[in-house]
């Protein structure tokens, strides 16, 4: 699937049951969005966990395109 995020199917990359088949080929990054209502998007809780959830959700990714480039050879 071309536009499926990585994160939905590393797992199955890595055991072999997907296989990469457009090496080097990627559409372009698009950005995740958290959904909040405004009175819950002005409590600083709420604010802190979509900030720590971004900063996370980053780490995980990078993780794994890091850990799929040295399984593959191929850049993410």
């Amino acid at each position: 699937m071309l536009d499926m995020p990585l994160h939905h199917c590393f797992d199955e990359i890595m055991e072999g049951k997907l296989v990469p088949v457009l090496n080097g080929w990627r559409i372009p990054n698009l950005d995740n969005y958290i959904g909040a209502t405004l009175a819950a998007s002005k409590l600083r809780r709420v604010q802190m966990f979509i900030d720590f959830y971004v900063r996370r959700r980053r780490e995980i990714e990078g993780e794994q395109k890091r850990r799929l480039q040295e399984k593959y050879s191929f850049i993410v």
